[in-house]
C-alpha cells in the first residue's frame, strides 16, 4: 500500500497518520463491500402521496428497497401539453385511410392499434423497405409525402 506522509499542517493539528492514510487511500474490501452494498438494493419509483409515501419508504428500506417519489400532476406538465391526443388512432379491428398528396388513398385493415400500424407505414417508407407496404411501395415510386 502506498504511504502517504503527512503534510507539516496535518501533523500539527494531531491527525495519524494511519487514518489519513485510510481516507486518502481506501482498501479494495472496503470498495468491494460499498459495491456489494449497492448491486443488493432494489430501486423503485412511486407517486408522491402525502402521508403514504414515507411509510412505504419506511417498509422498503427494511428490505433494501431504495424508493424515490416523483409528482403526479404539475403545473408545467399540463402547460407543456400542446399536441392534442387522437383518440382515433387509439383504436384497433378497425378499417383506415391514409390519403397522399396525389388525391389516391391507401386503405387497409389492421386488427392491432391503428397508430402502431401507422408508425409502422412511416417507418418502412422512412427505410425505403417497399416490398411490406404498398403504401411505402407508391411514396417510393411517385416521390410523394404521405397526408
Amino acid at each position: 500500500m502506498y504511504q502517504h506522509h503527512a503534510n507539516p499542517q496535518e501533523q500539527r493539528i494531531g491527525y495519524p497518520s494511519k487514518i489519513l492514510n485510510q481516507v486518502r487511500f481506501p482498501t479494495s474490501r472496503q470498495e468491494n463491500r460499498r459495491v456489494e452494498e449497492d448491486t443488493n438494493r432494489i430501486s423503485t419509483v412511486i407517486p408522491c402521496i402525502r402521508g403514504l409515501s414515507e411509510k412505504i419508504r419506511r417498509i422498503g428500506n427494511a428490505y433494501n428497497v431504495t424508493t424515490a417519489f416523483r409528482t403526479q400532476d404539475t403545473l408545467r406538465a399540463n402547460l407543456t401539453r400542446v399536441k392534442p391526443k387522437n383518440e382515433n388512432q387509439d383504436t384497433n379491428n378497425c378499417i383506415y385511410e391514409i390519403p397522399c398528396e396525389c388525391g389516391k388513398s391507401y386503405i387497409g385493415e389492421r386488427k392491432r392499434l391503428l397508430k402502431v400500424r401507422i408508425k409502422k407505414h412511416q417507418t418502412l417508407t422512412r427505410l425505403g423497405n417497399t416490398e411490406k407496404s404498398r403504401i411505402a411501395q407508391h411514396l417510393w415510386k411517385e416521390q410523394h409525402q404521405m397526408n
